[in-house]
Protein backbone atom coordinates (compact mmCIF):
# COMPACT_ATOMS: atom_id res chain seq x y z
CA UNK A 1 0.00 0.00 0.00
CA UNK A 2 1.48 3.29 -1.26
CA UNK A 3 0.21 7.20 -0.95
CA UNK A 4 1.13 9.35 -3.82
CA UNK A 5 0.16 12.50 -4.65
CA UNK A 6 0.77 15.26 -7.14
CA UNK A 7 -0.23 18.50 -5.26
CA UNK A 8 -3.66 18.25 -6.64
CA UNK A 9 -4.98 14.68 -5.17
CA UNK A 10 -4.15 12.69 -2.60
CA UNK A 11 -4.47 8.98 -3.24
CA UNK A 12 -3.79 5.42 -2.18
CA UNK A 13 -3.08 2.44 -4.11
CA UNK A 14 -2.08 -1.06 -3.59
CA UNK A 15 -1.00 -3.52 -6.63
CA UNK A 16 -2.34 -6.93 -6.27
CA UNK A 17 -1.47 -10.40 -8.50
CA UNK A 18 -2.38 -13.82 -8.99
CA UNK A 19 -2.04 -16.73 -10.27
CA UNK A 20 -3.40 -16.88 -13.71
CA UNK A 21 -3.68 -13.10 -14.06
CA UNK A 22 -7.26 -11.17 -14.40
CA UNK A 23 -9.71 -11.21 -16.73
CA UNK A 24 -11.04 -7.87 -17.67
CA UNK A 25 -14.59 -8.47 -17.71
CA UNK A 26 -14.52 -10.16 -14.32
CA UNK A 27 -12.67 -7.49 -12.74
CA UNK A 28 -15.61 -5.11 -14.08
CA UNK A 29 -18.15 -7.18 -12.59
CA UNK A 30 -16.46 -7.38 -9.49
CA UNK A 31 -15.39 -3.72 -8.98
CA UNK A 32 -19.40 -2.97 -9.92
CA UNK A 33 -20.63 -4.72 -6.90
CA UNK A 34 -17.33 -3.87 -4.54
CA UNK A 35 -18.71 0.06 -5.08
CA UNK A 36 -22.15 -1.06 -4.45
CA UNK A 37 -21.79 -2.85 -1.52
CA UNK A 38 -19.44 0.28 -0.06
CA UNK A 39 -20.74 3.51 0.45
CA UNK A 40 -18.08 5.46 0.94
CA UNK A 41 -16.72 4.39 -2.18
CA UNK A 42 -19.31 6.29 -4.38
CA UNK A 43 -18.67 9.53 -2.22
CA UNK A 44 -18.01 12.68 -4.00
CA UNK A 45 -16.97 16.15 -2.65
CA UNK A 46 -17.69 19.89 -3.65
CA UNK A 47 -16.24 22.49 -1.78
CA UNK A 48 -18.46 26.18 -1.03
CA UNK A 49 -16.96 29.12 0.74
CA UNK A 50 -15.55 27.62 4.20
CA UNK A 51 -17.34 24.08 4.28
CA UNK A 52 -17.02 20.91 2.09
CA UNK A 53 -20.19 19.32 0.81
CA UNK A 54 -20.34 15.01 0.72
CA UNK A 55 -23.03 13.39 -1.36
CA UNK A 56 -23.05 10.13 -2.29
CA UNK A 57 -23.37 8.95 -6.32
CA UNK A 58 -25.45 6.10 -5.47
CA UNK A 59 -25.23 2.67 -7.50
CA UNK A 60 -25.08 3.73 -11.06
CA UNK A 61 -22.46 3.95 -14.31
CA UNK A 62 -18.91 5.65 -13.97
CA UNK A 63 -18.37 4.84 -10.46
CA UNK A 64 -14.60 3.89 -11.13
CA UNK A 65 -12.53 4.14 -13.99
CA UNK A 66 -10.34 0.66 -15.66
CA UNK A 67 -7.80 0.97 -18.00
CA UNK A 68 -5.53 -1.66 -19.38
CA UNK A 69 -1.47 -1.18 -19.85
CA UNK A 70 1.16 -3.74 -21.56
CA UNK A 71 4.71 -2.58 -21.20
CA UNK A 72 7.35 -4.17 -22.77
CA UNK A 73 9.56 -5.85 -19.95
CA UNK A 74 11.60 -7.48 -23.12
CA UNK A 75 13.94 -4.45 -22.66
CA UNK A 76 14.83 -4.79 -18.98
CA UNK A 77 11.74 -2.19 -17.72
CA UNK A 78 11.77 -1.31 -14.37
CA UNK A 79 8.57 -1.99 -11.97
CA UNK A 80 8.50 0.85 -10.15
CA UNK A 81 8.46 2.87 -13.11
CA UNK A 82 5.73 0.95 -14.81
CA UNK A 83 3.82 1.47 -11.59
CA UNK A 84 4.94 5.25 -11.57
CA UNK A 85 3.64 5.94 -14.89
CA UNK A 86 0.41 3.40 -14.14
CA UNK A 87 -0.70 5.51 -10.68
CA UNK A 88 0.12 8.56 -12.95
CA UNK A 89 -2.48 7.63 -15.20
CA UNK A 90 -4.80 6.81 -12.98
CA UNK A 91 -4.83 9.89 -10.83
CA UNK A 92 -5.61 11.69 -13.61
CA UNK A 93 -8.81 10.36 -13.62
CA UNK A 94 -9.84 11.09 -10.05
CA UNK A 95 -12.46 13.75 -9.52
CA UNK A 96 -13.35 15.14 -6.20
CA UNK A 97 -16.58 16.64 -7.17
CA UNK A 98 -17.88 14.86 -10.19
CA UNK A 99 -16.11 10.90 -9.08
CA UNK A 100 -14.64 8.62 -9.76
CA UNK A 101 -12.64 8.52 -6.63
CA UNK A 102 -11.68 4.94 -7.46
CA UNK A 103 -8.92 4.31 -10.41
CA UNK A 104 -7.69 0.52 -11.60
CA UNK A 105 -5.34 -0.63 -14.24
CA UNK A 106 -4.92 -3.67 -15.10
CA UNK A 107 -1.18 -4.05 -16.23
CA UNK A 108 -0.11 -6.67 -18.54
CA UNK A 109 3.06 -8.25 -17.80
CA UNK A 110 5.46 -10.80 -19.42
CA UNK A 111 4.97 -13.43 -16.41
CA UNK A 112 2.28 -11.62 -14.87
CA UNK A 113 -0.51 -9.20 -14.85
CA UNK A 114 -1.29 -6.67 -12.04
CA UNK A 115 -4.18 -5.12 -10.70
CA UNK A 116 -3.42 -1.73 -9.41
CA UNK A 117 -6.10 0.17 -7.81
CA UNK A 118 -5.91 3.71 -6.88
CA UNK A 119 -8.36 5.24 -4.54
CA UNK A 120 -8.61 8.77 -3.03
CA UNK A 121 -7.69 8.73 0.73
CA UNK A 122 -10.98 10.76 1.50
CA UNK A 123 -12.55 7.85 1.10
CA UNK A 124 -9.77 4.74 2.18
CA UNK A 125 -7.69 4.24 4.89
CA UNK A 126 -5.64 1.39 6.21
CA UNK A 127 -8.54 -0.50 7.83
CA UNK A 128 -10.57 -0.22 4.96
CA UNK A 129 -7.74 -1.47 1.92
CA UNK A 130 -7.89 -4.90 4.09
CA UNK A 131 -11.55 -4.87 4.06
CA UNK A 132 -11.81 -4.25 0.97
CA UNK A 133 -9.37 -6.31 -0.78
CA UNK A 134 -10.45 -9.26 1.23
CA UNK A 135 -13.91 -8.58 -0.73
CA UNK A 136 -12.31 -8.24 -4.26
CA UNK A 137 -9.92 -11.38 -3.72
CA UNK A 138 -13.57 -13.03 -2.32
CA UNK A 139 -15.87 -11.45 -5.16
CA UNK A 140 -13.26 -12.39 -7.85
CA UNK A 141 -13.13 -16.17 -6.80
CA UNK A 142 -16.99 -16.25 -6.95
CA UNK A 143 -17.12 -14.98 -10.36
CA UNK A 144 -14.55 -17.12 -11.86
CA UNK A 145 -16.60 -19.88 -10.42
CA UNK A 146 -19.77 -18.56 -11.86
CA UNK A 147 -21.13 -17.77 -8.66
CA UNK A 148 -23.15 -14.90 -7.83
CA UNK A 149 -21.53 -12.80 -5.48
CA UNK A 150 -22.09 -12.79 -2.13
CA UNK A 151 -20.52 -10.32 0.42
CA UNK A 152 -20.63 -10.51 4.34
CA UNK A 153 -23.47 -8.19 5.64
CA UNK A 154 -22.48 -4.63 6.77
CA UNK A 155 -21.48 -4.05 9.89
CA UNK A 156 -22.31 0.01 10.04
CA UNK A 157 -22.97 1.75 6.60
CA UNK A 158 -21.19 4.65 6.09
CA UNK A 159 -24.63 6.65 6.15
CA UNK A 160 -25.75 5.37 9.18
CA UNK A 161 -22.62 6.50 11.02
CA UNK A 162 -22.63 9.92 9.46
CA UNK A 163 -25.57 10.30 10.08
CA UNK A 164 -24.57 9.51 14.15
CA UNK A 165 -21.65 11.73 14.18
CA UNK A 166 -23.93 14.40 12.51
CA UNK A 167 -26.56 14.15 15.23
CA UNK A 168 -24.43 13.68 18.01
CA UNK A 169 -21.77 16.41 16.77
CA UNK A 170 -25.23 19.10 16.87
CA UNK A 171 -27.03 17.54 20.23
CA UNK A 172 -26.95 19.29 23.65
CA UNK A 173 -24.40 17.81 26.09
Amino acid sequence: QQTSGNGSQLIQWVAVTRPGGFDKKLVHRVLKHLLAHHDALRMVYTFEEDHARQNNRGVRRNLYYLQEFSFDFSRKTDLDMVFDKTINALEQQLDLATGPLVSCGLIHADARDYLVLAIHHLVIDGVSWRILLTDFDSAYRQVEDKKKIILPDKTTSYKYWSQQIYKYAFSNP
